[in-house]
């Protein structure tokens, strides 16, 4: 599944989350309102955990639709931290805010990437570590899941590229080291070396 289309599946379905419990929603087992019980809603999602004055509040796992499971800490119907799986093996390990991944987490792709850093309105953002199937590993700047800042790219052949990136390519100040010493420093520009210093 495309990174942007799991992006908007996420979204969506966690703005459902937020929801206040309506007219249809149906309390099936235990107490909905100040206690341990399971909820289902009026659009097919099932909630079993702890309920303070009708809301969702202390730890429960939400069941949705199509194998998807969001378990966690909730605070007055929101999720503020807890694991999000999808049954492509995507998963999400973290802090929520504003039904959102936000602040420190970590997310495992269903094409093997890792990343374990700070979050921003569901994004990679700010600081963080990439491992790559392929052997790469970045460290740096993200900015809106891109990145781009500074940071270190290490590869399985033993370069190592250290300095500026943008739109996830090498741009801007850096240091190329090659895995027999070699070194080039300079500007670098879409991924290649363009000037020395």
């Amino acid at each position: 599944m495309p990174v942007m289309k799991a992006y908007m599946i996420i979204i969506l379905f966690i703005s459902l989350l937020s929801a206040p419990v309506a007219l249809a929603d149906k309390c099936i087992e235990g107490d909905c309102v100040n206690g341990y019980g399971t909820l289902v809603t009026s659009t097919g999602q099932k909630f079993i955990g702890h309920f303070k004055d009708g809301m969702r509040h202390g730890k429960g796992v939400f069941i949705l639709p199509g194998d998807r499971k969001l378990e966690g800490t909730w605070q007055d119907n929101e999720i503020v931290e807890g694991t999000y799986t999808m049954p492509d093996g995507t998963r999400y390990v973290g802090e929520w805010k504003y039904r959102e991944r936000n602040g420190r987490g970590d997310l495992t792709f269903a094409d093997g990437r890792h990343y374990i850093g700070e979050f921003k309105s569901g994004q990679r953002h700010g600081k963080g570590t990439m491992w790559y199937p392929d052997g790469r590993k970045y460290e740096g700047d993200y900015k809106f899941g891109e990145r781009t800042g500074q940071g270190t790219m290490t590869y399985p052949d033993g370069r190592k590229y250290s300095g500026g990136f943008e739109g996830g390519e090498w741009n801007g100040r850096g240091t190329l080291v090659y895995p027999d010493g070699k070194t080039v420093s300079g500007e670098f520009k879409y991924g290649e070396f363009v000037a020395d210093k």
